[in-house]
């Protein structure tokens, strides 16, 4: 929740899952007759929405910050959950040139000010 709370809306690991192992899970739901114990991470995103990728490899590869994140998920219909291929971009993502292309400024410059709403 502290990354939530910072506006983190992506997260990930290497691991089979970031909840503990189930054999552990089912031996703390019996010791304290709480279910609610069942997938806790799972469902920390019901009151911060977020997104949580698992089983992610050659992290070790990625720098400690300057890259982006970006997932190309696989619909499944009626599912709450599924595969995606994540792929990490080092460096900026910024456009090379923040003008607005030719066609774009030469339109502008060639329209009314009626036309322009």
């Amino acid at each position: 929740m502290h990354l939530l709370e910072r506006g983190v809306r992506l997260t990930g690991t290497d691991g089979w899952s970031w909840d503990a192992p189930f054999v552990h899970t089912r031996r703390e739901v019996r010791a304290l007759c709480d279910a609610r114990l069942i997938w806790e991470g799972h469902k920390a995103g019901r009151d911060i929405g977020y997104c949580h990728l698992e089983k992610l490899h050659n992290l070790e590869v990625l720098p400690a910050d300057g890259f982006h994140v970006i997932c190309f998920p696989v619909k499944i219909r009626a599912a709450s959950a599924g595969w995606t291929r994540a792929v990490a971009i080092r460096g900026s993502m910024r456009a090379k040139h923040q003008t607005a292309p030719a066609w774009r400024r030469c339109a502008a410059k060639h329209t009314r000010a009626t036309d322009r709403v």
